[in-house]
């Protein structure tokens, strides 16, 4: 079923219905499109930007799969872009913003975020200046005030900081698409946490600053959310955390088994991957709030058995 998706998806999919596998409720779909592993992301991509009742539906209910409610709004569509191959066509890029901005407005409930035309038109407006600064195409490019005067003309609410930090943010880096080159490399969607956080493996170490992602007694970092493959994993197997008493919005992570050691694994550039055990790690978040959500998911991550 999968190679027949990625020839045909409307064949594919029609196999899997005339087999019982899966309904055509809106929802199977999705989950099936998300979470089967080989699917092509290309494919997806053209299948949820057909301008057809059903595939509307069902790029509704894709979109809904994903929780962005601690994502800033790049952030949440560097993932989502990072699931399928998002067509070229305005009116395609149109659709999709229009469910991003459906499910992004929904998952906050405080303005500017809150207000789904806002949502739309900022995430139209972010993925056209993704193009414009990093299309080798485009030869004058959007400056930072233009980009912020341009939308606080039409949309009042959000700060000029606030844009100028996005736009700062696209500049540096730009929406990784999926596309037929690099849809084979696995991507980390189902996830318990996520977010910034700096990672130091000292007292005195100099932290960086990384994209973690929770899952399964085991914490993955990137240096970009959009990133495919990890830059390197921390096991919570014999570990546990707490709150560091001397440093401020910071959990430690320290190994409870007979070495009492951290258990590290590390991706060089040669793209060898390498062991490595520490005493202690310090993760500093950027609120104390934070620090708190952190400590809870990575507790229950740990006292789960599911690895």
């Amino acid at each position: 079923c999968v190679l027949a998706f990625n020839e045909d998806p409307e064949k594919g999919l029609k196999m899997l219905f005339d087999l019982g596998i899966i309904s055509k409720d809106p929802k199977e779909i999705a989950d099936f499109l998300l979470d089967t592993d080989g699917l092509s992301k290309v494919q997806i991509g053209e299948y949820l930007g057909k301008d057809e009742p059903l595939n509307l539906a069902v790029l509704n209910q894709f979109v809904q799969l994903f929780s962005f409610e601690d994502l800033e709004i790049d952030d949440a569509l560097r993932v989502l872009f990072a699931s399928f191959a998002l067509p070229g066509e305005s009116q395609v890029i149109d659709r999709v913003a229009q469910s991003f901005s459906s499910h992004y407005s929904g998952c906050h409930s405080r303005l500017p975020f809150s207000d789904q035309s806002l949502v739309l038109a900022l995430s139209f407006s972010l993925i056209l200046l993704n193009t414009d600064l990093h299309n080798s195409d485009v030869k004058h490019k959007m400056t930072k005030d233009q980009f912020i005067e341009n939308f606080i003309e039409v949309h009042a609410t959000i700060s000029k900081e606030h844009l100028g930090v996005l736009y700062d943010k696209i500049k540096q880096h730009q929406f990784k698409l999926a596309t037929a080159e690099n849809e084979h490399i696995p991507i980390l969607l189902r996830v318990e946490h996520r977010g910034w956080l700096s990672k130091a493996t000292g007292m005195y170490k100099t932290p960086k600053k990384l994209w973690f992602i929770l899952n399964s007694q085991m914490l993955f970092y990137m240096e970009d959310p959009q990133d495919v493959a990890p830059k390197g994993v921390i096991s919570l197997i014999d570990t546990r955390v707490c709150k560091c008493l001397s440093k401020p919005v910071t959990l430690e992570l320290l190994g409870t088994g007979e070495s009492n050691k951290l258990i590290t694994n590390k991706r060089k550039e040669n793209g060898n991957v390498v062991s490595e055990k520490y005493d202690i790690i310090y993760l500093s978040t950027e609120s104390e709030e934070e620090r708190e959500k952190w400590i809870t998911k990575i507790q229950i991550s740990i006292s789960s058995t599911k690895i």
